[in-house]
């Protein structure tokens, strides 16, 4: 949605409101981030589990990157039926 707003606000390429986009939501997500760290109603157990399926997610997108894609979807599905 921010990047159709942004199209209709600004006149300039897809590529560079893209860029402009996720600027934008990483400075979002750095205040958000911070209100809470400070709020005090952080659960830390969940936040570390959450930080740990993070890290694992992005680690297996550079595996499953080198993977055919015929054995990554039965992969998916194996798990996805675990």
């Amino acid at each position: 949605m921010m990047l159709a707003v942004l199209g209709l606000v600004l006149d300039d390429s897809l590529t560079r409101l893209n860029a402009l986009k996720q600027s934008l939501s990483f400075v979002i997500n750095i205040a958000a981030a911070l209100f809470f760290l400070f709020s005090g109603k952080v659960l830390w157990t969940a936040a570390t589990v959450m930080a740990v399926g993070a890290l694992a997610a992005r680690a297996w997108r550079r595996v499953a990157s080198r993977i055919q894609p015929i054995v990554l979807r039965w992969i998916v599905i194996a798990v996805g039926w675990w």
